[in-house]
């Protein structure tokens, strides 16, 4: 009997495995608003710092939480430390333990986790617009430079879209472009594996340079016919780029060969992104959020996989706003409010029904095998 029982749990988690490899389980899926404290209905960028802390830009302002309660950082006009703003567009972590985080209108604040303090940094009056402007992401190379995108909510022009603030330094600087005097609205910065710093703008995917400056780089200009929404470096090495039409490309490092995926799947209801980011999870999964929920594209697979189970696949169709991993590999997504999604496994057992000729004949399961297109 006990070999039996061992058999039939072998069963029991191959069959779960098999129906379920295919899809994310809503289940898995926690959502945090207003009701369990936190202080604002939407969140647009989320950081995970390296003391475990969970950071989040709402739109009420800049968010703590320790995974038991949150904490918001506000406007104080009695103290000069306090955090200035109230709508948080991106939030960054520096080499050395600093929180930036930038807010409307036009504030950029840094955190000093020792001294609890913030300190501001102008910048608005390097960047010019007919709109109030905001930074939206930022990036830090090897030589501690710190790289700042500018542009605004509504999409107008700005000049002088890419700033940079060298280590030691209290000023914020223009980045030049040879051959081009201004570099328009930055929306995406980021690095990859060898520490070079790339960047998307109204001007398309850029390079930064040994010395600073900013190479326009028009080699893949002709992938995308609607715009290029974000794009990331995955850990081999390949670079990821996600059209406004939801299609999605890899680029080979070794060959730049480029693979195409034009999966309905990837489409939502109004077929493109909200604020469109891409990210790679602890299994090499490609995710992406979209205005019908977070999808997910397996390279090993070459399958699509979405949230179609579970009691609370609601959930899972929400409009995501920004997606990030933590060190445990839990996905979490902003959106109206804050999801973790625990990428943990679900059992379903499998049980005969006398009345339903589908379903599993009774007794043991005691041997399995899986065909070559994928049955069990």
């Amino acid at each position: 009997m006990s070999a039996c029982r061992h058999l039939f749990i072998l069963a029991f988690v191959l069959l779960s495995w098999a129906t379920l490899r295919a899809q994310l389980n809503a289940d898995n899926l926690v959502l945090y608003n207003e009701r369990d404290g936190l202080p604002g209905a939407q969140v647009f960028q989320i950081l995970p710092d390296h003391k475990g802390f969970l950071w989040l830009a709402s739109n009420n302002g800049l968010v703590r939480y320790d995974g038991y309660t949150f904490k918001r950082f506000y406007f104080n006009p009695n103290d000069s430390n306090s955090f200035h703003g109230l709508v948080v567009w991106s939030l960054f972590e520096d080499s050395k333990g600093f929180i930036w985080g930038a807010a409307s209108p036009g504030y950029l604040n840094r955190y000093d986790p020792s001294t609890k303090k913030f300190k501001q940094f102008n910048f608005t009056h390097l960047s010019q617009s007919n709109q109030e402007i905001n930074i939206i992401s930022m990036e830090q190379d090897r030589n501690g430079r710190i790289y700042f995108g500018v542009t605004n909510y509504y999409g107008d022009e700005v000049v002088n879209g890419l700033l940079y603030k060298d280590e030691g330094s209290d000023s914020l600087h223009i980045v030049k472009a040879p051959g081009h005097p201004h570099v328009r609205n930055v929306l995406r910065i980021k690095k990859d594996n060898l520490g070079n710093i790339w960047g998307l703008g109204f001007d398309g995917i850029f390079r930064i340079n040994e010395k600073g400056e900013q190479e326009i780089v028009r080699k893949w200009d002709n992938l995308f016919t609607d715009g290029c929404d974000d794009f990331l470096f995955d850990r081999k090495g390949d670079l990821w780029m996600i059209s406004t039409g939801n299609i999605l490309f890899r680029v080979n490092h070794a060959d730049s060969s480029v693979e195409k995926i034009d999966d309905p799947r990837l489409k939502d209801k109004n077929n493109q992104l909200i604020r469109g980011q891409l990210i790679e999870d602890h299994k090499g999964r490609i995710w992406l959020g979209t205005d019908g929920g977070a999808k997910c594209f397996d390279p090993s697979t070459k399958e699509v996989l979405v949230f179609n189970s579970g009691e609370k696949q609601e959930l899972g169709k929400m409009g995501i706003l920004t997606l990030k991993t933590d060190s445990f590999g839990n996905i979490w997504f902003g959106t109206e409010g804050l999801m973790k999604y625990e990428d943990k496994p679900q059992f379903i057992s499998f049980r005969p029904d006398n009345n339903d000729p589908k379903t599993i004949t009774a007794g043991w399961a005691s041997s399995l095998l899986e065909d070559d297109e994928g049955n069990i």
